[in-house]
């Protein structure tokens, strides 16, 4: 009985079409006598995930790799040509012409329908100006990262600038102002970089926060209670692809795990984190967690969990700022995250201070 054992090299990075390995295509023509062989692919190949009908193998792992071969060798002839079908099938269809004909399909259609993109409009710099200046109480959030700091891929690298920490001193020394800093940081790098001075703080998306006005190290819970035994069941499966994926790493905090891919391939890392996602929705459907595909990165975290339920707090523990709760989005902030000018009861007003997730100023007329 004859095999046919390929392990491709990487598919092109530029010039060729996405997922298209030819090399192991063309393995699958390998035929017995009694009937087609067997295809045993790496996992690593372009085509692994389109070649359903390949007994796809670890080729670093020998233990596992001999088991394949063992696997293939020993197919009923039934089996054997049921695989073949599925591979001569998506083979015969998926063609390199069939690629090229719907790529410059869906060019043409976008060419032809271009996406509705909103044209933001320019914050009104004199609006904002004159509200800071005659407001009695301000209220100011910005969000960490990408805003206060460049988005690093690891978190001991995202260290404020010190132009960033002699801003938010001289903010917070006035007392007219409320300063909140959101981040989805854990809260002993938050502590670290700006916990000497008067700011508010919520880490991990709100998970942990506290007020400005909070002796040092004295932090507030979302649901301080929350389970998190689903750790044990996503850890593994974020392993499994950090594995498999090289300049990937997990990130474990008090509320959630993140899955990194800064530093891997760009195409293959998204391809790999989409799989991921896929996989857990069906593992995880049952429970009260969200999974979020962010920059570069894959969380896993409760769903409730998140800056608005900070920001809500916030505005309802200070009665000087605000008279009454607020609605769930943030001050300044439309549904769609457009800075807009907002009229709150009371004859207060809200301004966006800064273009971030939920970033505003509420003053006092």
């Amino acid at each position: 009985q004859q095999l046919a054992l390929t392990v491709p090299p990487p598919p092109p990075r530029s010039g060729g079409a996405a997922g298209s390995s030819s090399s192991s295509s063309k393995r699958v023509s390998a035929f017995i006598k009694d009937g087609p062989g067997v295809l045993v692919l790496s996992e690593f190949a372009g085509s692994a995930q389109s070649l359903s009908g390949a007994i796809r193998v670890n080729p670093w792992n020998t233990a596992e790799l001999a088991t394949a071969i063992h696997d293939a060798l020993t197919l009923s002839r039934v089996e054997r040509e049921l695989r073949w079908a599925k591979l001569d099938r998506y083979v015969s269809t998926n063609t390199a012409s069939y690629w090229a004909r719907s790529f410059v399909a869906e060019f043409r259609d976008v060419c032809d329908h271009p996406p509705l993109l909103s044209n933001l409009p320019r914050l009104p710099t004199s609006d904002v100006l004159r509200a800071y200046e005659t407001a009695s109480r301000r209220l100011i959030v910005a969000d960490y990262d990408g805003t206060l700091t460049q988005i690093q891929s690891l978190p001991q690298l995202a260290t404020p600038a010190p132009v960033v920490t002699q801003l938010l001193a001289t903010l917070a020394r006035d007392e007219k102002n409320t300063l909140y800093v959101m981040s989805g940081r854990e809260r002993k790098y938050m502590d670290k970089w700006l916990g000497k001075y008067r700011v508010g703080l919520a880490a991990e998306f709100g998970f942990c926060h506290r007020a400005p006005d909070d002796p040092p190290g004295e932090w507030s819970f979302l649901g301080r209670d929350l389970d998190t035994s689903w750790k044990d069941v996503v850890r593994p499966i974020m392993q499994y692809f950090a594995e498999r994926t090289p300049g990937t790493y997990i990130e474990s905090r008090e509320s959630s795990l993140a899955w990194h891919f800064n530093d891997s391939d760009p195409h293959f890392g998204a391809w790999q984190a989409k799989d991921m996602q896929i996989h857990m929705e069906d593992v995880l459907a049952n429970l009260p967690l969200e999974i979020i595909q962010g920059n570069k990165l894959v969380e896993v975290r409760h769903v409730g969990v998140n800056k608005s339920l900070v920001l809500e707090n916030v505005l309802r523990r200070g009665p000087r700022v605000v008279s009454r709760p607020p609605p769930p989005a943030a001050p300044g902030v439309s549904g769609s995250g457009r800075p807009r000018r907002a009229s709150l009861p009371g004859g207060q007003l809200a301004l966006p201070m800064m273009t971030t997730d939920a970033v505003g100023a509420v003053s006092h007329a």
